[in-house]
């Protein structure tokens, strides 16, 4: 196993078997970030798997992720048109509605335009966990701006 740091608390990690084939959960990899890149718990990853490897991109944030509704997808093409693009949001689907969910690197508020065209609700830290479980992840980690991208 091979962690470089890429400065600003993002880094990667690149996996071979055996410990690659130890890993059967994103449970297990979060586990293995922690473990091995002295991580915090709150640590944004994007994984890509081969046959006998694995490349882990890492980057720790502070603070708790926001959560805001969107009833209609006009809006949220709407609000995409007018937010920063150095932003991480994931955009997921459940129960008839959109959420998009803020995640901060420096404790940063999110964009005070989001409010304008959807609602901020009240949820748990792991909510995001609960909706990529149980509803359908659409966008991330970029969803605003490949919204912007795909609607300008």
């Amino acid at each position: 196993m091979e962690i470089h740091s890429m400065g600003n608390g993002s880094f990667y990690i690149y996996v071979e078997r055996p410990e690659f084939a130890r890993l059967s959960s994103s449970d297990d990899i979060v586990e293995l970030v922690r473990r091995t890149a002295d991580a915090p718990r709150d640590t944004y990853l994007e994984v890509f798997q081969g046959r006998e490897s694995m490349l882990i991109f890492a980057r720790a944030y502070e603070g708790a992720p926001t959560f805001y509704i969107f009833r209609d997808v006009e809006a949220l093409i709407a609000a995409a048109r007018v937010c920063v693009s150095d932003i991480i949001t994931f955009l997921s689907y459940s129960e008839g509605v959109y959420y998009l969910i803020f995640y901060p690197w420096n404790r940063e508020p999110p964009p005070a335009v989001l409010c304008e065209f959807g609602e901020l609700t009240a949820e748990h830290r792991e909510f995001a966990r609960h909706l990529s479980e149980h509803g359908r992840v659409l966008l991330g980690p970029r969803a605003l701006v490949e919204l912007g991208e795909i609607f300008g």
